[in-house]
């Protein structure tokens, strides 16, 4: 059998239509990642394009709108990163660990592939001389000041 032939071409057809037109179950969810535009995003994707994070992982996502969070109450952060965390992980619909590890993912992609003067420079003595990195608290931590700094001197 051929795979050009008519019949076959139907069954596929017939299978495509199917399955492109199937209903989505209920416990999977779609997560959009564009959070409504506002200056904190952008100002925070651009902080983290600059550092280095790749933009394709999950966590960068995250660490975006943790930013845009902490920006608009900073007392998300009074709890440390657990708060913060869940606040993330809510509007994303996952777990609070998956949001850590993602997180931690996006950190250490960007300390391998990134500018290590640029690092040095940005954060100082929050890098570990254990691990060459920051944890994700002294990370985000670093980012909100950073942004919180620069929208102060801006409005100011």
């Amino acid at each position: 059998m051929y795979l050009s032939s008519p019949s076959t071409l139907l069954f596929w057809r017939n299978v495509f239509f199917i399955v492109w037109n199937a209903p989505i179950e209920s416990n999977v969810r779609r997560v959009d990642f564009l959070c409504p535009t506002s200056s904190s995003t952008a100002d925070a994707a651009e902080l983290l394009k600059t550092i280095g994070v790749p933009a394709h992982l999950t966590g960068y996502h995250y660490i975006k709108i943790g930013l845009a969070l902490l920006l608009e109450n900073p007392a998300r952060f009074s709890y440390g990163t657990k708060g913060l965390y869940q606040a993330i992980a809510q509007q994303a619909h996952r777990s609070y660990h998956r949001v850590e590890r993602n997180i931690r993912t996006a950190v250490e992609a960007a300390f391998d592939r990134g500018d290590l003067e640029l690092f040095e420079k940005f954060f100082g003595s929050s890098i570990s001389r254990k691990t060459g990195k920051p944890n994700n608290a002294q990370f985000i931590a670093t980012l909100y000041e950073h942004l919180s700094s620069r929208k102060k001197a801006s409005n100011g």
